[in-house]
């Protein structure tokens, strides 16, 4: 399973997230920095990433993100916002995330939620294919 993560490349605290998420087995991150980058995996669905971490660096990073909300939908959205002031979290919330959190803050929980999201994904995959060979079985 692909994981999408938006890390602008100007922001210094993609380097924290990523020590921080390093040590989730198997994750297969495809890291993008870059809006246009970012807009053609979710559009094209481009290796089916399942989960999104979404580290906006400014306000020109959270207003980017909400413009592609309609594509959210189908993914898990970890969100990590610029700053805690109310118009952002307010906007943040509104792209329904899975956990949302702040740049400043300690990327451990974000790595926390990301492999339980990780785990249950893949158990409910399992259990996909499980269903599917039984009833490849009974014909």
């Amino acid at each position: 399973m692909a994981i999408l993560i938006y890390a602008n490349l100007k922001d210094s605290s993609k380097e924290r997230l990523f020590n921080e998420i390093s040590i989730i087995p198997k994750l297969g991150p495809i890291i993008v920095h870059d809006h246009e980058s970012f807009a053609h995996v979710l559009k094209w669905n481009v290796s089916d990433p399942r989960v999104i971490v979404f580290l906006a660096l400014d306000h020109d990073d959270l207003a980017f993100v909400l413009s592609q909300k309609k594509f959210l939908s189908d993914y898990r959205l970890i969100m990590i916002l610029q700053d805690s002031n109310e118009e952002s979290i307010s906007k943040g919330f509104s792209l329904y995330p899975r956990f949302l959190t702040y740049r400043d803050g300690d990327f451990k929980e974000v790595a926390a939620v990301l492999e339980t999201l990780m785990e249950y994904m893949n158990s409910q995959n399992k259990r996909h294919f499980e269903s599917e060979q039984i009833m490849s079985a009974r014909n």
